[in-house]
C-alpha cells in the first residue's frame, strides 16, 4: 500500500467516525428522550422525563450503569 492509499484510507475512516459521532449526538438532543428504557424496556418515569427530557434509561438502569463504570 502506498502512502497516498494510507492517507485516503485514514481520511475515509475519519469521515466515517465523524459521521457516526454526529449521528449519536443528533439522536441524544434534548427532547428526544424515550418513553421506555433502552435497557429494560420498562417505562421511564414521567417525573424523570420531565426533569431530563433526553433520558433514555429508567432511574434504576441509569443508577446501575453509573455504579458499574
Amino acid at each position: 500500500m502506498s502512502f497516498d492509499e494510507v492517507d485516503r484510507a485514514n481520511i475515509l475512516a475519519e469521515r466515517e467516525r465523524d459521521a457516526c459521532i454526529a449521528a449519536v449526538r443528533n439522536s441524544q438532543r434534548v427532547g428526544s428522550g424515550r418513553a421506555t428504557c433502552l435497557d429494560c424496556e420498562g417505562e421511564i418515569e414521567p417525573a424523570r422525563r420531565a426533569v431530563n427530557q433526553s433520558a433514555v434509561r429508567c432511574i434504576g438502569c441509569q443508577r446501575e450503569l453509573e455504579q458499574t463504570r
